[in-house]
């Protein structure tokens, strides 16, 4: 009869873990993608010669 109970208890506690979930989910914030580039130019004068 315990061991019943305690299952009981068990499954109620990961009953309401599963189902408080999705509301937490619903509070989580998803931010932007950060785009980060960059360039480099060179000049074809500053290019090392082929000599």
């Amino acid at each position: 009869m315990e061991s019943l109970h305690r299952k009981a208890v068990e499954l109620d506690v990961r009953l309401r873990k599963r189902l408080a979930l999705p509301g937490q989910q619903q509070l989580m914030s998803t931010k932007p993608p950060q785009i980060l580039t960059a360039e480099l130019v060179l000049s074809v004068s500053d290019l090392p010669s082929r000599e």
